[in-house]
């Protein structure tokens, strides 16, 4: 987990051209001619593919003029201390880069005994068709690998019509494709009848021994498949038994090589050897893998496609990189004597790793956030929930994206941050002290979030502990406290200011049956627009500015960003009520501190806590995956050598924070439980930030990272 703090930075006025429509109807909207040649090529070979993916416009704002960012600084002087050169150099989508980092991979498993194929290909952009093979690419034991080509073998007899997915099939009891192993159907009642869908569902997502016997059988045997396999070219794969059955003659083993499964990916992708129906079939079974030890441990499960496979001495995986036209697909395979599996699993997931770090950066900060994000919002859509995402780049010129939903939201309690950035306006003109001490009365509280429901009555407190309490509890007595003292109209007259047409403090918070106002109201491209203007210099000073950041690093609210970046330098606020749920805030990674918000609304449930259920892990994946983008970028722009591949141990955190500091003061804030550095930090302590930055890797489950960087 990160422990490396940002810094303070100042945004220009924003401007943004709004788009309602992504133009992606799914995870691909594709127009292909494919040729193939017939004959088998080396490895190393690309195949003949001609590929143009349709891809729609996006909400998204033009440059912006580089802005000087404490962090940004530090980044410089990080790099200057390294030679490292510039911070603002863009990693670029370099081929030989991917195969110079994929080929360390490969030499590190060689070093802990494990032999490491991994083959790459293309399917859209710059690359569609370029090919590469990292390591010797040896055939090996397949495991369950095998069951992509009989997948593709009995898809091949739907489109000819001997073979219905909506076939029943009856299983005896006692029939010997009735094993042990991986899966569920082994410990169903036999006889059983179930569908021919339901067995490919099962043999690919939870890898089933006894769907995929039942299947080899319908596909006409070993003959069937292998005769489809060697029609298409491919020599190296081979079914020779039955999943578990010993390869003893007559049964022979099991063989596949990691390019010529990632051909056969390839061709599934492109719908060289299957209807477009078929193709798309098979690639939505590998969608919903349910096994995650290997590609699924490091790459979102909204950016992958894939079929695993296993042994005591084997460990594959193969699949795509469902990245929006920038489409990759990938195998690894390995085999190893005399160790864990878990620990060549690491090599896979480091393969896979280097991969989609190839893939999601390429140094355009806006383009590369929307290509990470929009699967997650085409899944969202498919399951009902609403979703906006919104992101801004504080620290340099990658512009500004608002995707997904434009319509407005009820806020929850990401309202309160309109207040939040009134009583510091208030308190930088005069006009309210925030030491001022305040007596909350009885009927001043409300129920719902925060503690001061709990104290004894009338109760004293201050300005500034209201505020605090508001932000880093979501108290709503705090809330309508602040509000007797500032006033609605205040408040309104500030998002009048920044031009904030949609946003509305209207009412006090809970109950809001009781209150006649109208209802608290805010969008996207508002919400974003408060976030840029609070970290920017026109509307805060600098010290009022490192006190919202200090509070909003201190969140306790913890189900949605803060379930996966407990410990990231991260500054945000929830909002969650009804069937909504939000999160908000400053991603702060030094060098690419960014504005972001996720907004959800759970269109199928009128329950809160079904709510909550459905949407708080859209808003956490969302949340992560714009995150390690981030951690991602930093580390492509550094050199590998000299940055420590250890995971660094955490400094130890006390329990209370520090006083806060008056608007002006000095001391830096705080986000993610530790101090932010503040200007004059000495060089070297710049550096080692970065470095443990680097090298404290992201919230993945993954346990290695190489600082390689792609240019």
């Amino acid at each position: 987990m990160v422990v490396g703090k940002g810094g303070i930075g100042v945004a220009p006025a924003r401007t943004v051209t709004e788009r309602t429509d992504t133009g992606e109807g799914g995870l691909r909207s594709r127009d292909m001619s494919v040729t193939r040649e017939t004959e088998r090529q080396p490895p190393a070979a690309s195949l003949v593919v001609s590929t143009t993916t349709q891809r729609g416009p996006r909400m998204r704002t033009g440059s912006r003029q580089a802005v000087r960012a404490v962090t940004a600084a530090a980044l410089g002087a990080a790099l200057a201390l390294g030679g490292a050169g510039s911070a603002s150099a863009q990693p670029t989508h370099d081929w030989d880069r991917l195969q110079a980092g994929l080929d360390a991979v490969v030499a590190d498993a060689a070093a802990a005994g494990v032999t490491l194929s991994v083959a790459v290909t293309g399917l859209a952009g710059d690359h569609d068709g370029a090919s590469l093979v990292a390591g010797t690419d040896e055939r090996v034991k397949a495991a369950s690998i095998i069951k992509l080509p009989l997948l593709a073998t009995l898809m091949a007899d739907v489109d000819a019509g001997d073979l219905d997915l909506a076939e029943v099939v009856t299983i005896p009891a006692g029939d010997p494709n009735i094993v042990g192993g991986s899966g569920t159907l082994q410990d169903r009642s036999f006889p059983l009848d179930i569908t021919v869908g339901e067995l490919m569902e099962l043999m690919v997502q939870v890898s089933d021994n006894t769907a995929t016997n039942v299947l080899i059988d319908l596909a006409g045997g070993f003959d069937a498949v292998n005769e489809y396999t060697a029609d298409l070219g491919l020599e190296d794969l081979r079914l020779g038994r039955k999943m578990i059955h010993p390869a003893s003659p007559p049964l022979q083993e099991n063989y596949i090589s990691a390019a010529e499964v990632t051909e056969l990916v390839t061709l599934l992708w492109d719908g060289g050897i299957l209807s477009e129906s078929s193709s798309e079939y098979v690639l939505d079974l590998m969608r919903g893998q349910l096994v995650d030890t290997k590609f699924g441990a490091v790459v979102p499960r909204a950016h992958l496609a894939n079929k695993t496979g296993e042994l005591s001495d084997v460990s594959h995986d193969s699949g795509v990189i469902l990245l929006p036209g920038r489409e990759l697909a990938l195998t690894a395979t390995s085999s190893f004597t005399g160790m864990p599996r878990e620990e060549a699993d690491v090599f896979v997931q480091e393969a896979a790793r280097v991969v989609y770090d190839f893939a999601r950066v390429t140094g355009d900060v806006a383009d590369d956030v929307e290509t990470v994000v929009q699967p997650f919002l085409d899944r969202a859509e498919a399951r009902g929930i609403r979703a906006s995402v919104g992101f801004t780049d504080l620290a340099g010129d990658g512009g500004a994206l608002l995707l997904g939903s434009p319509a407005p939201y009820n806020p929850a309690s990401v309202i309160k941050l309109s207040l939040l950035a009134t009583v510091m306006r208030q308190a930088e003109r005069g006009m309210l002290n925030l030491d001022a001490p305040v007596t909350i009365s009885p009927y001043m509280v409300v129920a719902g979030s925060g503690s001061l429901q709990h104290e004894q009555m009338p109760y004293t407190t201050t300005v500034r502990e209201l505020t605090r309490l508001m932000v880093v509890q979501s108290d709503n007595t705090a809330t309508n406290v602040l509000l007797y003292y500032t006033g609605i109209p205040t408040t309104r007259e500030l998002l009048d200011d920044l031009g904030l047409e949609v946003m509305r403090f209207n009412r006090q918070m809970f109950p809001g049956d009781r209150i006649s106002d109208p209802a608290n109201v805010l969008d996207l491209a508002d919400t974003m627009g408060l976030l840029e203007a609070m970290y920017g210099d026109d509307l805060l000073a600098a010290g009022s500015r490192d006190q919202i950041l200090t509070w909003m690093g201190d969140q306790e609210v913890d189900t949605k960003f803060g379930a996966v970046l407990d410990d990231a330098p991260v500054a945000h606020k929830t909002g969650e009520t009804g069937n909504v749920t939000h999160d908000v805030g400053y991603f702060l990674v030094p060098g690419h501190e960014a504005a972001v918000a996720v907004l959800t609304e759970v269109t199928t449930t009128s329950s809160f806590a079904e709510a909550q259920e459905i949407g708080n892990p859209v808003v956490q994946e969302i949340g992560l995956a714009i995150y390690e983008y981030l951690v991602a970028l930093a580390a492509a722009e550094v050199p590998g050598p000299g940055v420590p591949t250890k995971e660094p141990t955490a400094p130890p955190t006390t329990g209370a924070p520090d006083p806060a500091p008056a608007p002006g003061g000095g001391e830096g804030p705080t986000a993610g439980g530790g101090s932010l550095p503040v200007t004059g930090a000495p060089a070297a302590a710049l550096l080692g930030l970065l470095i443990v930055l680097l090298a404290g890797g992201t919230a993945a489950v993954s346990t290695r990272r190489r600082a390689a960087s792609f240019r």
